[in-house]
């Protein structure tokens, strides 16, 4: 007993029916390779972000570094916070889950600039998905991208952020492109097929990122004697807003409620030095010279477990 094909138009219809199936298992297949690799060359591979020079230079300054500081990505043509991270950088965004909602309430100050225009990112960042708190840039004004009209760079001093990381370029007062991370000519005015031959070479030799430093960017830790008091979260979002970065540097925002523990805080001074001893994830030691009473900042994300001694 043998199986056998019906002759035929019954053959021919079979045939048709098993090529039908055949195109539609393997049509998604082909067309997913023919994007992937369309954007392999167009867009460049993911891969390529955890080979830049630029990155490796900064992971290599912060080990060297006597003080801590944190970087930002703006995420635009395939970077994002999580590269900064591969490279051992502390990073003021990222995908965090963990932060509490006063770290998130702050960095929406942060990007207040680029959502008041696009309210629909607000939606999905804060409302939708949660705690995803990057720097996006809005194009539609052309590149150099303004800085103060996506972001607010004062606060991004106070979260100790030294350097942006984009590869999209920037204009500000308060920052400063360093020499070897500039191209030779800006992206945007590149021809397509040099943007193509550049994505290629950087495929197979690392990502080129501009560094940008943050001039006035506050240490992790600083003494200051102003201490300015605010009866609700929103009047401190407000003055956050609009501070500067020297005057976050010379005055404490603080919450009276916050603020009651402390006592009486008359007579404070701002001069006086803190220098490192120990800083780990949970353990942070300091020598603090003071010729007076101080307050002692220090930019870490708020947690109720953080129990500080004096001379032990």
């Amino acid at each position: 007993d043998r199986l056998t094909w019906p002759s035929g138009r019954h053959d021919r219809f079979v045939a048709a029916l098993v090529a039908g199936y055949l195109v539609a298992a393997l049509l998604p297949v082909g067309l997913q390779n023919f994007y992937n690799a369309r954007d392999w060359v167009m867009w460049g591979s993911y891969a390529a972000n955890f080979r830049a020079p630029g990155l490796q230079r900064l992971a290599k300054e912060m080990n060297a570094s006597p003080e801590p500081f944190r970087v930002v990505t703006i995420q635009e043509n395939g970077l994002v916070a999580g590269y900064a991270n591969a490279y051992g950088l502390e990073s003021g965004d990222g995908y965090f889950n963990m932060y509490s909602k006063r770290y998130q309430q702050l960095w929406g100050s942060v990007v207040e600039p680029f959502q008041r225009h696009h309210e629909e990112e607000r939606d999905y960042f804060f409302r939708r998905v949660g705690n995803r708190m990057r720097i996006l840039i809005d194009s539609d004004g052309g590149f150099p991208a303004v800085a103060e009209n996506n972001f607010r760079l004062p606060l991004l001093s106070l979260l100790n952020v030294r350097y942006l990381i984009t590869n999209v370029p920037l204009s500000g007062e308060g920052l400063e492109l360093l020499p070897e991370t500039k191209p030779d000519i800006f992206w945007d005015d590149l021809p397509t097929l040099s943007k193509i031959r550049r994505r290629l070479v950087e495929n197979f030799v690392g990502r080129h990122v501009m560094i940008y430093r943050i001039k006035e960017a506050l240490p992790r830790w600083y003494l200051t004697g102003s201490i300015r008091m605010h009866e609700s979260s929103a009047a401190l979002a407000e003055d956050l807003q609009s501070a500067t970065a020297e005057d976050l540097r010379a005055t404490l925002r603080l919450l009276r409620v916050d603020a009651a523990p402390l006592g009486n805080l008359d007579g404070l001074l701002t001069g006086g030095t803190v220098t490192r001893r120990v800083y780990a994830p949970d353990r942070i030691v300091l020598e603090v010279d003071s010729p007076g009473p101080a307050v002692l900042v220090v930019t870490h994300a708020y947690s109720p477990y953080w129990r500080a001694t004096i001379n032990g």
